[in-house]
């Protein structure tokens, strides 16, 4: 799943006096390189010295416990964020992205479908939200979501979801253009990796080339 960049925002400013300085300047360093268990660290020792929490500090907070592997705590911080900021569109991605690592994949859709309400550019939401729907299963919609996106990934995810709501036809049809355009191996993968369809016994199949049978896998 393609992330958005990783937390950036400036950690707010603790009272003077405290080693707030030396804390923020901890999370900006492990967070610069990449030490997202430190700066989750760093993060929640900075964030004792505000109540409530901003919600800037909040969300890297979250996104730092996130990319650390910790996805459920990162959720309790993105809804601290959004309790004080509903919009904020980075907090509302990073939530779903959250529950999308811990397997929560219905209340990640949902958490993606908010993010698209507030920003409807954003491209990864809309990768994320086309790749949930077909480990849903729901083919129709994971079609449909595939075809509104560019690249290889959403070709082959469009013949896929084809294949998997029974149209064999247009899956192979599909299958065919990606060949003719190159990618004729993801094409056959997205094929022979659907639990149902049109599934041609060999690569010539997908090159226009007459094919003497094929099978339909109804498993």
């Amino acid at each position: 799943m393609p992330p958005h960049e990783p937390p950036h925002e400036p950690p707010n400013q603790p009272p003077r006096g405290s080693s707030g300085d030396a804390l923020a300047e901890a999370a900006r360093s492990a967070v610069a390189r990449g030490d997202w268990r430190g700066a989750a660290e760093a993060f929640a020792a900075l964030a004792t010295a505000f109540d409530p929490v901003p919600p800037a500090l909040a969300y890297n907070l979250g996104a730092a416990l996130r990319r650390a592997g910790r996805p459920l705590d990162a959720v309790g911080w993105f809804d601290r964020a959004l309790a004080a900021e509903p919009d904020r569109a980075a907090a509302l991605f990073e939530r779903a992205a959250a529950l999308m690592d811990a397997g929560r994949l219905d209340a990640a859709l949902a958490g993606f479908e908010a993010a698209l309400a507030a920003d409807p550019a954003d491209a990864d939401a809309r990768l994320n939200r086309a790749r949930l729907l077909a480990a849903l299963r729901r083919w129709e919609e994971a079609e449909a979501a595939w075809a509104a996106l560019p690249g290889v990934e959403a070709a082959a995810g469009r013949v896929a979801a084809l294949a998997e709501a029974g149209r064999e036809a247009e899956a192979l049809a599909s299958a065919r253009a990606m060949t003719a355009g190159g990618d004729g191996a993801a094409a056959l993968r997205a094929l022979t990796h659907a639990g149902r369809g049109a599934l041609p016994l060999a690569p010539s199949a997908l090159s226009g080339a007459p094919r003497h049978r094929s099978v339909i896998n109804n498993r």
